[in-house]
């Protein structure tokens, strides 16, 4: 696996979308373990301390497969496509803009520059693309994001009905600074939660298809649809049952990125 030289967001917008995760996220979590968290269960109590873990948890997952995301380079090795010009070079094709051979279901980036590896899409949050080497990441990225959102929108609303009644929701905004704030993160929990939900609603079929987004744009996925289990593994990697537990879990990927076989669907069907 290659890291990236500068993994760090190039563009303004891209920018933006990592500090909204990787740094808002962050001090949305410490305010609610400070301020929300002891307000509904007792400090030192059971429920304080698992909820307390599984925050820390979840913080955790978001922001290691973000970083993630951002670090593996995923792009196509030159060294790679030299190798492979001495076989079977067989459904590759010239990029204009890289001035070389690149190999099937891979994608020129603009923004990135470069052709990625089983290119699904340019990622805003990340800076990069989702491509082979870290769809995995992303994927967890977005669970983990939505599963943080239901968590915290269910404890937002226990305290805004408490405090309120979801009568004048937003009376909250003009009582004190920390009642302002649980209104603030609780809206902004639900734009994470919906955009999360959309996400993992539109990639996930794709996935269990085996396609991505260019792909199912050209309907081009019957051609690389393996069959259920080969599809997640090429995305999830073959530990894939317990990659959702934490980024640093190791997951070798059936494919290489590099050579892509049609004729494995019949033999993967009942995989």
């Amino acid at each position: 696996m290659k890291f990236r030289r500068n993994p760090l967001p190039q563009q303004l917008e891209e920018g933006l979308c990592f500090l909204a995760v990787g740094l808002l996220l962050p001090i949305i979590f410490v305010y609610e373990i400070i301020y929300l968290l002891p307000a509904i269960h007792e400090k030192g109590s059971f429920a304080y301390v698992f909820n307390l873990l599984m925050g820390i948890l979840l913080v955790l997952n978001i922001e290691g497969n973000l970083i993630a995301c951002m670090i593996i380079d995923t792009s196509v090795d030159p060294d790679r496509v030299k190798e492979a010009t001495n076989g079977n070079i067989k459904d590759w094709k010239h990029c204009n803009r890289c001035d070389r051979l690149a190999p099937p279901r891979s994608w020129h980036c603009n923004l990135c520059g470069v052709c990625i590896l089983r290119r699904d899409h340019h990622c805003m949050f990340s800076g990069y693309c989702i491509g082979h080497q870290n769809h995995r990441y992303f994927m967890c990225f977005l669970f983990h994001l939505m599963v943080a959102s239901i968590y915290s929108t269910v404890y937002y609303s226990i305290y805004l009905w408490r405090i309120t009644g979801f009568k004048f929701i937003f009376l909250s905004l003009i009582s004190n600074l920390l009642d302002s704030l649980v209104t603030i993160f609780y809206v902004l929990n639900l734009i994470l939660l919906a955009l999360a939900f959309a996400a993992l609603w539109n990639y996930v079929p794709m996935m269990m298809a085996g396609e991505v987004s260019g792909e199912h744009k050209k309907n081009l996925e019957s051609k690389y649809n393996f069959g259920l289990n080969r599809n997640l593994r090429t995305v999830l990697g073959e530990r894939m049952h317990v990659v959702w537990l934490f980024p640093t879990i190791k997951s070798k990927l059936p494919e290489d990125g590099y050579s892509w076989n049609p004729q494995l669907k019949q033999d993967q069907l009942g995989d």
